[in-house]
This record gives C-alpha cells, sequence and structure tokens, in this order.
C-alpha cells in the first residue's frame, strides 16, 4: 500500500451532529435547516428515512422554491426493518459516493433499538445461546458468560459501522429519539425528568455537536438539560457554541457557520473515486465490503472510463484490501483465543454494559 501524506489543512473535516429529542421537539425540521445551511442554497440534501417517508411532509415540490423553516429539496432513501448496522454504513457511503453534500439520518435510535438492531440481535443471540441444542444432556446448562457474548456479537457490527463512518468526510446529522425517564422506572438517585436517548450512550465520543431538544422549546438549544448520570445531554465544543445561542431557534444561518468553519480548515471538501476507494479499502472488513465498493456507481464508472493510470491504482488498492483481509481472517481465530487466554489470566473478563 501506498502511504501518501499530505497538508494537514487539505484534509476534509467530517462532522458528525446529533439532534436528541422527544415527540414534537423539531428534530427533523432542525436538522433539515442545519442541511441546508451546510449545503448551500445548491447543494445536494440526501437522507434516510427510517420512518415510514415522515420527513417527506417538510418536503418542497421540485418545481417550487424552497420556504426556509418549513419545506425543502432534498433527495430520500426510506430504509426497511430490519436495522443493521451495516445498512445505516452502506446507505452513508452511497449518498457519499453519489455526492451529497450533507445527508440527515432519521431516526438513528432504529440502529440501536429497532427490529434487526443491536439490541434485537443481542436478544436474539442470548436466546440462542440459552436454548438446549437438539438431544441435549439432561444436564445441560448455558454457557457461562452467555449474556456478555450476546453483547459482543450483537456489538461487533454496531462497532464496525462507526469505524467505517468516522472514516467520512461528509457531514452527516443524526436524529435521535429521546425522552424524560421517571425516577420510579430506574435506579439512579434523582432521575426524575433526566433524558436518555435511544442509542448507544459511547456515541457521545463521536459526535463533533450533540444537542437535547426540548418539546416545551421545539427546535432551540438547552443548556440545562441532564442525563440518568446527571451529566449534560448536550456536547458543544468551544468554537461552535456562539452558532447555537441558547433560547433562539437552529436556522440555516448555523449549518452555513458550521460550512464556513470546514472550509476555513480544509482547501477542498470534494474527494476524488481514488480518495473515496482508498478510505473504503481501509475501513473493509471482509469480501462483502470489497464487493460493496467495486459495486459503487462511481467507481464502476472510474473503472470503465478513467485513463488507465487511475484504473490501475484503484484496482491495485482493491487488490491489496483483499489480500490484507484474507489475512486477518486467517488469523483471527488464533487471536481471539490469545486474547480470551490472557483475559482469564486476569480473572473475570470485563462485562459489556447490559443496555436496554
Amino acid at each position: 500500500m501506498t502511504y501518501r501524506f499530505i497538508p494537514a489543512s487539505q484534509h476534509a473535516i467530517g462532522v458528525f451532529i446529533a439532534l436528541a429529542g422527544g415527540s414534537v421537539s423539531g428534530k427533523t425540521l432542525t436538522a433539515l435547516r442545519l442541511a441546508r445551511g451546510i449545503a448551500g442554497p445548491e447543494g445536494r440534501i440526501c437522507a434516510i428515512d427510517t420512518e415510514g417517508g415522515r420527513m417527506s411532509m417538510y418536503a418542497a415540490l421540485p418545481s417550487e422554491p424552497e420556504i426556509a423553516g418549513k419545506r425543502y429539496h432534498f433527495d430520500s432513501y426510506q430504509m426497511k426493518s430490519p436495522f443493521h448496522p451495516q445498512e445505516f454504513a452502506n446507505a452513508l457511503q452511497a449518498a457519499e459516493s453519489e455526492g451529497a453534500a450533507v445527508t440527515v439520518v432519521d431516526s438513528f435510535s432504529l440502529e440501536w433499538q429497532g427490529l434487526g438492531g443491536v439490541l434485537d440481535m443481542q436478544r436474539q443471540e442470548l436466546k440462542r445461546l440459552q436454548t438446549p441444542p437438539p438431544n441435549a444432556d439432561p444436564g445441560w446448562q448455558p454457557p457461562r458468560g452467555a449474556s456478555d457474548d450476546a453483547w459482543r456479537f450483537a456489538k461487533l457490527p454496531h462497532k464496525l459501522m462507526r469505524d467505517q463512518l468516522i472514516q467520512s468526510s461528509m457531514p452527516v446529522i443524526f436524529c435521535i429519539r429521546a425522552n424524560t425517564v421517571l425516577k420510579h422506572l430506574t435506579d439512579t438517585p434523582r432521575a426524575d425528568g433526566r433524558w436518555k436517548a435511544e442509542q448507544d450512550k459511547r456515541w457521545m465520543y463521536e459526535w463533533t455537536i450533540a444537542l437535547t431538544l426540548h418539546p416545551d422549546t421545539p427546535g432551540q438549544p438547552r443548556y440545562d438539560l441532564k442525563t440518568l448520570e446527571h451529566v449534560n445531554a448536550w456536547k458543544m465544543p468551544d468554537e461552535f457554541a456562539p452558532f447555537f445561542p441558547e433560547k433562539q431557534f437552529i436556522t440555516e444561518a448555523a449549518g452555513a457557520k458550521i460550512q464556513a468553519w470546514r472550509l476555513a480548515h480544509s482547501n477542498t471538501v470534494r474527494r476524488t473515486v481514488r480518495d473515496i476507494v482508498r478510505d473504503r479499502c481501509a475501513a473493509a472488513s471482509d469480501a462483502e465490503d470489497i464487493l460493496a465498493i467495486e459495486a459503487m456507481e462511481p467507481v464502476k464508472h472510474a473503472r470503465a472510463k478513467a485513463p488507465a493510470d487511475v484504473n490501475a491504482e484503484i484496482t491495485s488498492m482493491l487488490n491489496e484490501a483483499r489480500v490484507r483481509i484474507a489475512k486477518e481472517l486467517a488469523t483471527s481465530q488464533d487471536t481471539a483465543r490469545r486474547e480470551l487466554d490472557d483475559q482469564a489470566s486476569r480473572g473475570e473478563p470485563e462485562r459489556e454494559d447490559d443496555e436496554t
């Protein structure tokens, strides 16, 4: 593999924005307002709609102008269950390869708790592990640590999705369901009125910006809201805080300022097909990932129409990725055994968080 180093200022900067909130808190419309600001007047907005096309209520007809704060032009893909993490990664990669300036995911919560999502996979795997096999001995017992094994099984594709997404330089706005949790439903002291997002809480580390919107003040930043752990239910780096003043509606202006910040830190936010293939090959973890890269329309077009040197470079990257994946698969079982041995030598293995 050829390693290419360029000035850091020339790298396109990806931005992940999370908008969490309950019903009528303004997540979808706020996401579209931010998206239009990021994309600019003519930039293409793509949307992954997991909720039966409900985003379309904010769609402007192609023949009609947009109405700021009400209706927008955007292209949507209506995702159906099962909501496997890889489906979200594939859809976002497709949006980027088709030239989306920004993509909205509404709702990203289904990746975590929808049919076929992480929690569903964990439940199904645990059920499988705890079900006696045919002709089991009368004294058969479920394997020790079955719950941990089920969590590892379910979270692996979730983590792979995360690793693929963070390779992207396309801005993504994630809408996430969130609700207050009553004290009597938790073991957490003083939990009444605290907010719980329906998504992996570790994703807080991946968001560039995260806000929880309140139904009482839809579409406006709230910096007084807390999580069950009594920490801020938002994430706002200092450089972005002036874009989101409290008690003021989030508008296209905030998105435009985010885009200006991105442009100030990068000479270009457009990537070539070779750049996309290079990143996708680096993130690929199996043969299906390589096939997905080859199936991307820009890649097929480049391999058919691009100059011979470009085609040769793309083919070389794909072949190198295949060789790397084959080596990784050949050693994965031995690596797993060594990790288990190391954990055993230190005592009990670390438990996965039992999130429900």
